[in-house]
This record gives C-alpha cells, sequence and structure tokens, in this order.
C-alpha cells in the first residue's frame, strides 16, 4: 500500500546526497516537487519509477519543466494540494539551508586556496626567519578557519539529514493516510488498486496467481432508509472489521466504493479464495447488529461475494470485471452467496 523506508539518519541523508547530482545531470530544477521524485527513485520503493528515470538517464536528454511536473503528479497526485504545498514548504527550506552551507565552505575553500598560493609563493622568494614564523602562523590561522567552516558545514549537513528524516516520516504518513478509506480504516480504492498492481508485478515470485474477492452488502440501501446513515456507517465498520479479521499477511482488505468491498489475496489459490469467501460470508451473516441505545437487531445483515482467480495475460480490468460479474451472479441468484467466477 506504501513505500517502506527503514534506512536510518545517515542512509536517507546519502539518499539527498546521490539525489541532488542526478537532478543536474537532467537538468531538474532543484525544487520540493522534483526533489520528492528523485529522492524516492535513488531510495528505489517504486518499480515504476525506477523504470521510468533509468530510461530517462539513459537517453542522457535533459528534461522539460512539463515532463518534470508529470513525473510528480504520477507518483504523488495522491496529495490535496494544501499536503503538496506543505511539504514543498518544508523542503524549500531545507535545501536553501544546505546550499546556503555548501556555498559557504565553498567560499572558504577557495579563500583558503588563495591563501596556500601566496604562502608558497613567498617561500619560494628565499623569507628569513621573521617572514617564515609569519607563513606558519598565517598558515596556522587560516588552516583553524578552514576547519571551523567543515565543522560548521558538517553540523548543517547533520542537521539537514535530521530535517529530511522527520520529513520522509510525514510523507510516509500522508501517503499511506491517502490510501485510507476513512470510514473504515480499510485501504481505499487507490490504496487497493496499488496493491494489485504491485500483486500482478510480482506474480512470477509467487506459488499461485492473485485471487479476488468482491463483497457487497446485500440490500444496504434498506438499511440506510429504514435506520439511517448513522447506522448505516456502523453496518459499514462492522463488515470492514470483519474483512480485517479474515486477511493476513499480504492479503489487502479494501473499501472499493459505497457498500462494496474488495480482497487481494496475492498468493492464494481458488480453493483457498472460495473457503475466505465462505468464512466472510458466514461471519457477517450470524453477526449481531443492534441499533445504538437499544437492543433492537438490525435485521439480517449479509454479504453476497464474487471470487476470481487472476489468468494469465489478462489486464487488472478484466481480472476486476470478472470478479465483479461473479458478484453479480451472487445477487441475481438470490444473494448471501458465493459465486466462483469460470
Amino acid at each position: 500500500m506504501s513505500f517502506r523506508y527503514p534506512e536510518s539518519p545517515k542512509l536517507s541523508g546519502d539518499y539527498l546526497r546521490r539525489a541532488l547530482p542526478l537532478m543536474s545531470k537532467l537538468g531538474v530544477a532543484v525544487n520540493p516537487a522534483n526533489y520528492a521524485v528523485f529522492y524516492n527513485y535513488v531510495a528505489g520503493k517504486d518499480d515504476d519509477l525506477l523504470t521510468e528515470v533509468d530510461s530517462l538517464l539513459q537517453k542522457g536528454a535533459r528534461l522539460t519543466r512539463e515532463q518534470s511536473d508529470l513525473l510528480f503528479k504520477k507518483y504523488f497526485s495522491q496529495f490535496d494540494d494544501t499536503q503538496v504545498e506543505r511539504f514543498q514548504s518544508k523542503t524549500r527550506i531545507i535545501l536553501n539551508a544546505i546550499l546556503k552551507a555548501l556555498g559557504q565552505a565553498d567560499k572558504d575553500t577557495s579563500q583558503y586556496g588563495r591563501a596556500l598560493g601566496e604562502y608558497n609563493s613567498q617561500l619560494e622568494s628565499d623569507p628569513d626567519e621573521q617572514a617564515i614564523q609569519q607563513i606558519i602562523e598565517g598558515l596556522l590561522s587560516d588552516t583553524s578557519g578552514m576547519q571551523r567552516s567543515y565543522v560548521s558545514l558538517q553540523k548543517q549537513l547533520n542537521e539537514s539529514t535530521e530535517e529530511v528524516e522527520n520529513l520522509r516520516k510525514a510523507l510516509r504518513s500522508a501517503r499511506e493516510e491517502a490510501l485510507l478509506d476513512p470510514l473504515t480504516a480499510l485501504a481505499n480504492r487507490k490504496g487497493f488498486m496499488h496493491a494489485l498492481k504491485r500483486a500482478v508485478t510480482e506474480i512470477d515470485e509467487a506459488a499461485n496467481p492473485p485471487c479476488l474477492l468482491m463483497v457487497d452488502i446485500d440490500h444496504f440501501k434498506r438499511v440506510n432508509d429504514t435506520y439511517g446513515h448513522v447506522l448505516g456507517d456502523t453496518v459499514l465498520k462492522l463488515v470492514a472489521a470483519t474483512l480485517e479479521k479474515c486477511v493476513k499477511g499480504k492479503d489487502t482488505a479494501s473499501r472499493y466504493g459505497g457498500e462494496e468491498f474488495a480482497i487481494l489475496l496475492p498468493d492464494t489459490p481458488l480453493t483457498g479464495a472460495q473457503k475466505l469467501a465462505e468464512t466472510i460470508r458466514s461471519a457477517i451473516e450470524h453477526g449481531n447488529i443492534q441499533r445504538s441505545g437499544s437492543q433492537e437487531p438490525v435485521g439480517n445483515i449479509t454479504v453476497s461475494v464474487g471470487v476470481a482467480s487472476f489468468k494469465e495475460k489478462e489486464s487488472i480490468e478484466q481480472f476486476i470485471k470478472r470478479a465483479d460479474a461473479a458478484l453479480y451472479q451472487s445477487k441475481n441468484r438470490g444473494r448471501n452467496r458465493v459465486t466462483v467466477s469460470d
């Protein structure tokens, strides 16, 4: 569902130092949006991003502003404008501090180099003892000043590394929140699609092809009309909790939309997926949902389920469509049942 960054603050600082030269090579402006793309590229956590940037690097072409903007929108579009602006502002502050420190260090290094050149010229002119003493004192003073400059630079880089680490954590947290449904705390549709694309990409590494369960609450509109949307939300949350309890490991339970849910099983045989679907159907049928503040039960809440196993060479859209068609077969056959796609 999201990028994972187990690296230490030191390693994340190394990523920062690797990202900047790549941006320079491609002629990319050092702004927060572009930096987010190339930081994640050097971290190597998104295969699609790696492939696309590698292709650009191999071509050796310089990126236009439109191309760099497209990269950001493509891989970070789940953030709203307010979040983007917040991350841009924080990243801009960090980058400006680093560039300022590097600029000062470069200035100090140039001055130090000129001073060493002057001392060397003075030594070649056969100086007397007093002149040599002055050269030595000047060399000590300038070397100490250069050392202080590098200590200051190192301190700034250490502080910036810590700030980058904190920003990275905030970015990860915001990314995860953007992939979650706020009502049920399950993955939302975008989170589901992210997990499904990854499962299909990694299909050769699994013993079984991915399986998909599409789950729909029966007569949900009747619940809303009879008891109100507050209780309807309660039903959604309780169904979501049941799904969450039934999945494990790499499996992903998500709210696909409205009263429809999707469960992705990236490495489960079709028989196992069908068994899980029956377990979910039975658990929800025998659940006891009551109206708030009373012991009055809300009838029987049931679900219909469609199950499909990924077929070689089919598209993701076809895969979802088959599982959804199986779901509607369950609906048409009387609801509260499981149908496996042909």
